[in-house]
């Protein structure tokens, strides 16, 4: 069983836990209560607080009732007062938006306020809270911002605002109001930055008048300030505002206000707006002022302003003066809308400046009159470019520059402004806007008005001599009348000043001439009757050694002298003369301006013993540089009589005519000492004392009565030529006559290749005669080739023809038609020699085809191809050997004179051919001959051909080699006169001549034979008589070559030696192995024909 307490210690215990049970109690509630006296007491003062907060925005809002209330706190202090901190009012936006709806601004009016802490000194006691409304004796703003934004012409706007709302309860009046460290900015002009004004340091005395009569209280406030700004140093207001009147009287004294545009803008928008309207676009104004002013104004008035000031470090810019007005001194008085503005001292550019501007408008204040007098004044474009328009423009006419002293008289009291200008120029240079040349050192005086501007005596220096100037002109921008004379007392240099001063259309005109030299001016007067348009001037220039180049014509003049007039819009060059060399040269010409806008440049040119050089070539060429690689390609060299060049072009549009006329006369006539000489390029052929005319037009060249020589050689043509822009050519020569022309080595290496090497070996000897029409032309580009076409007639006498085999004594002419070209040489003939020698023969009436194409020549038909029309050609015909000879060729003259001929022989006189070949007879008879050959001409091994030769009524009986065979044959003497035909077929090679087939026909007997002939006549020849072969025997072939080969058997005949002396040898019964097969050859073959007209040779050369 467990222990068991005794009972007294057990009531112990409960007893003692009833007592901690109590005190815990009491430390607990103890605990609370003063928790919660601390808590209440707080609570307390902060509900207290939240009620005078309360009160005091209610206050605020139900006096105020157009201002929003804030306050951030409020804290009772025994003793003092009520401490605000953080009141806030601000417009409502209703009454802003009414606000800016019934006002003529557009701009909103708002006004904010912001007070770090409002004191509110009285008796704030809780009884006294509790119990009634206190009272407060002072009101003390201490920090804070007031921003206002107005128009600054209408004040509702503040009477609404701050005016407080009617009750019936007594009025109880405004407390004092005092302020410090209080910011105020006020932005009360339009487009202005605010003006900020701080630290504010016043009172305001808010008053209310008692009503009368029913009526409504009468607010007003006054006020006294101090402070200081970015824009003043020192500031003291004083006034008083009253709302309902809405009048303000303001007194005010600044120390060094600083006034410029940033000050203006500050001001309220009225007065603003009016200074701005008079001065903002047009002034721009620095300086400080010491001022004194009061200010009155309502509503419904301007303010009636009154000030004294005194300028100290002022700057003004105006956009009627050039420079600004700096360290200016003045003083300005302003009374009843009139300033007057006395300038003490100051500076204008580098001069000394003073004098004053009174207005005389109280609503305008730039309505007035202004005299200046600036001395040492420097004047240039920066002082000008200062000036008024319409002063800027008169005095630019002049582009003065240097010391002067000016007076101005300037006045705006009119509508449109008057002025006078005097500048006494003391070293100034001028350079007129009518003629802008440059003068230097000028003095004289030059008066501008308003309407007028005058010039007296003005003489300045250039280039050492003296320039007087006088001018007077009415109404110079609109509508000018008057006059402006210039002169000098000399002449001065032609330069790019000189050149620069002339106008526009002038300067085109002279620069064009590229003058260079002396020029005086002598005299220019410009006359103005009421347009700029119809100006009239005269102007007279004397050039005087010096140069002249005109582009169009680019020959240069030196040591010219001459006159340059110009009468209205026309410029004449009179008895102008210049030299080149030693060519003497006489100008006129005429400029005129044109209604276009355009000019006409018209210029005459004659010049005696001019020299054809380098300068007179680019010259002629000017105007077409394309072309003046083929005048230099000709190569002139010399000096011309007389050449006259007239020329017309146009300024802008670039037209031009020019012609030239060129002359060189006979020497007889001749007024110089060097001849004219030539040697083109392109035909590298000397030609001396060229004479003649020509011609050039537009492009076109005319040549007449030209002659020219070349040792013994004469040339005489007349032609035309043709240049075209883009540097093409063409000439054509109507009627060229060359007389005693030689194919000498210089005009064989001037003509082309083909044709040069051609002639060069035909050796030609003798002097030539040549005719007909030529024409030249050559493509655009310098490396282009000269083609060249010719219709001429050749024509000698006793000329000789030396290639190959030589013709001596050639009588008659040739005529040429052809053409050279990129392709080569290709040209169609007719012979027409009347008389020639060949090999020692005579050869009559020679006619007959030919052409050469590319160094191969072709003779009778074989020129077919080349015929200009479709005729047939026919072949080389001449009169030789007692009968007609015709020939068709063909000859290679660049590989080794390689030929090809047909040459035939037709009704030859037999004895004739025999005395020519040295055999003494009496033989008569005809003969028929043709022959086929090739080879090389001059090289008789390389000789080939055949041919065959007939005899016909022939007395064959006289010749020497049958009498020497008759001689062996018995025959009786009728049939040795019996024989009087024959036939020959032979071959050549090897410089032999090969008779493979020798008939002699007699009557009864006939005579067969073959054998070889040499070139130097000597013979080789083999005779058969045949009995029974003669013409009158009975034709049977088997039969005939039966006999003939016995006959040949029975006797042989051998005859060698030559022609004119046979030695004949006879063998009887000659080898019998010789077959009788070679007697049954066909010795009938034909040898070929010439070929058919048209047709191919039977050999050709290549």
């Amino acid at each position: 069983m467990p222990d068991q307490r005794p009972e007294y210690m057990t009531d112990r215990k409960q007893e003692h836990t009833r007592w901690h049970r109590q005190a815990r109690w009491i430390a607990v509630t103890t605990v609370s209560l003063v928790a919660l006296l601390v808590i209440g007491q707080s609570w307390i003062s902060y509900k207290v607080g939240e009620e005078i907060r309360t009160n005091i925005e209610q206050y605020f809002t139900q006096t105020f009732e157009h201002l929003d209330v804030e306050v951030d706190s409020a804290t009772r202090a025994d003793g003092y007062g009520i401490i605000v901190n953080g009141l806030r009012l601000f417009a409502r936006e209703d009454h802003l938006q009414a606000t800016t709806d019934n006002t003529a601004s557009s701009d909103a009016q708002q006004l904010s306020i912001h007070i770090q802490r409002l004191d509110l000194v009285g008796n704030v006691d809780l009884h006294t809270l509790l119990q009634s409304t206190p009272e407060f004796q002072q009101i003390k703003i201490r920090g804070g911002k007031i921003d206002f934004q107005g128009d600054g012409t209408d004040f509702s706007f503040i009477q609404k605002v701050l005016t407080p709302t009617p009750t019936e309860t007594p009025e109880v009046r405004m407390p004092e109001l005092t302020v410090s460290d209080l910011v105020v900015a006020v932005k009360t002009g339009q487009h202005s930055t605010p003006a900020v004004l701080y630290p504010v340091e016043g009172r305001v005395i808010h008053r209310v008048k008692p009503a009368t009569g029913g009526g409504i209280p009468q607010p007003q406030i006054q006020f006294a300030f101090n402070c200081s700004g970015e824009q003043v140093k020192h500031l003291e207001l004083t006034g008083r505002l009253l709302l309902d009147e809405q009048q303000w009287h303001v007194t005010g004294l600044a120390e060094k206000a600083v006034l410029d545009k940033a000050m203006i803008s500050m001001l309220p928008a009225q007065w603003e707006m009016q200074l701005r309207s008079q001065f903002a676009d047009a002034l721009d104004y620095r300086c400080e002022l010491d001022i004194a002013a009061k200010v009155t104004g309502t509503r419904s008035h301007s303010p009636q302003i009154t000030m004294m000031a005194n300028v100290n470090r002022g700057y003004v810019r105006h956009n009627m003066l050039p420079y600004p007005l700096t360290d200016l001194r003045a003083s300005i008085r302003l009374d009843g809308g009139l300033a007057q503005i006395e300038v003490n001292d100051g500076r204008f550019g580098g001069a000394t400046l003073s004098g004053q501007w009174a207005s005389t408008d109280p609503n305008d204040l730039t309505r007035g009159a202004l005299e200046l007098v600036a001395d040492n004044l420097r004047i240039d474009e920066h002082l000008i470019s200062g000036m008024p328009n319409d002063l800027a423009k008169q005095l630019r006419k002049y582009n003065p520059e240097g010391n002067t002293r000016l007076e101005l008289e300037f006045n705006t009291i009119n509508v449109e402004p008057e002025y006078e200008l005097t500048a006494h120029l003391l070293d100034v240079s001028v350079k007129l806007s009518a003629f802008p040349y440059p003068l230097a050192h000028g003095q004289g005086i030059v008066k501008v008005r308003h309407d007028s501007v005058e010039v007296n005596r003005f003489r300045a220096k250039s280039h050492g001599r003296t320039f007087t100037i006088n001018a007077n002109v009415k109404h110079p921008v609109l509508k000018p009348t008057g006059w402006v004379e210039f002169s000098s007392d000399g002449p001065i240099p032609i330069d790019a000043q000189l050149l620069n001063a002339l106008k526009s259309r002038t300067r085109e005109f002279v620069s064009k001439l590229k003058p260079n030299g002396m020029l005086q001016l002598q005299s220019a007067r410009y006359e103005y009757h009421g347009s700029k348009q119809n100006m009239k001037r005269f102007i007279a220039l004397e050039l005087q050694q010096a140069s002249i180049v005109y582009e169009k014509f680019p020959y240069p003049l030196h040591r010219v002298h001459g006159k340059l007039i110009c009468e209205d819009h026309v410029w004449t060059l009179r008895d102008m003369t210049g030299y080149n060399g030693r060519a003497f040269i006489q100008c006129n010409g005429t400029f005129t301006q044109l209604p276009d806008g355009d000019g006409q440049i018209a210029l005459q040119l004659a010049a005696t013993d001019l020299a054809v050089d380098d300068a007179l070539r680019h010259a002629m060429v000017a105007s077409s540089q394309s072309n003046r690689h083929l005048f230099d390609s000709f190569n002139i060299e010399g000096s011309l009589d007389h050449l006259k060049l007239d020329v017309s072009s146009r300024v802008n549009s670039g037209k031009q005519s020019l012609v030239i006329h060129a002359s060189k006369w006979v020497p007889g006539r001749s007024v110089t000492s060097s001849e004219i000489k030539m040697k083109p390029s392109w035909f590298p052929y000397d030609l001396n004392q060229v004479t003649g005319e020509f011609i050039y037009r537009d492009g076109t060249i005319q040549m007449i009565d030209v002659n020219a020589r070349h040792k013994n050689t004469r040339f005489a043509f007349d032609g035309h030529a043709r240049l075209l822009p883009n540097g093409s050519w063409s000439t054509r020569i109507d009627t060229l006559n060359i007389d005693k022309l030689e194919l000498d080595a210089p005009l064989l290496s001037a003509l082309p290749a083909p044709l040069s090497d051609g002639l060069r070996q035909l050796d030609v000897d003798g002097q030539l005669m040549l005719s007909g029409e030529l024409e030249l032309s050559q493509a655009a580009g310098v490396d282009q080739q000269v083609v060249v076409a010719w219709d001429l007639s050749l024509d000698t006498t006793n000329a000789s023809i030396n290639g190959g085999s030589r013709i001596e004594h050639l009588f008659g002419g040739v005529r040429l038609t052809g053409r050279h070209d990129l392709s080569g040489t290709h040209c169609f003939g007719q012979i027409q020699v009347d008389s020639m020698m060949l090999l020692g023969e005579l050869i009559r009436h020679v006619r007959g085809p030919f052409a050469f194409e590319n160094n191969r020549l072709l003779i009778g038909k074989w020129s077919q191809r080349f015929l200009p029309t479709q005729e047939s050609a026919s072949s080389l015909f001449g009169r030789s050997l007692g009968g007609v000879v015709s020939l068709d060729a063909q000859v290679d003259l660049e590989d080794e004179a390689k030929f090809i001929l047909q040459l035939n022989l037709a009704n030859g006189d037999l004895a004739y051919i025999a005395r020519r070949q040295g055999v003494n007879s009496k033989t008569a008879g005809r003969t028929f001959a043709s022959l086929q050959l090739h080879g090389v001409a001059g090289k008789r091994s390389t000789w080939q051909g055949d041919g065959q030769i007939d005899l016909q009524k022939a007395d064959l009986y006289q010749l020497p080699l049958l009498m020497s065979v008759f001689n062996i044959v018995s025959l009786n003497d009728s049939d040795v006169r019996s024989f009087n035909s024959s036939h020959i077929d032979f071959f050549v090679r090897d410089e032999t001549i090969h008779m493979n087939r020798i008939i002699f026909r007699g009557g009864n007997v006939a005579l067969y034979g073959q054998g070889l002939m040499k070139f130097d006549s000597s013979i080789d020849l083999d005779f058969y008589a045949a009995v029974g072969q003669g013409r009158s025997n009975l034709e049977i072939p088997l039969l005939r070559n039966v006999l003939t080969e016995a006959s040949r058997n029975l006797l042989k005949i051998e005859v060698v030696g030559s022609l004119e002396k046979p030695r004949v040898e006879s063998t009887p019964l000659p080898e019998l192995d010789e077959t009788m097969e070679r007697f049954f050859k066909d010795l009938n073959q034909r040898i070929a024909r010439p070929p058919r007209p048209g047709g191919m040779p039977a050999i050709r050369l290549r």
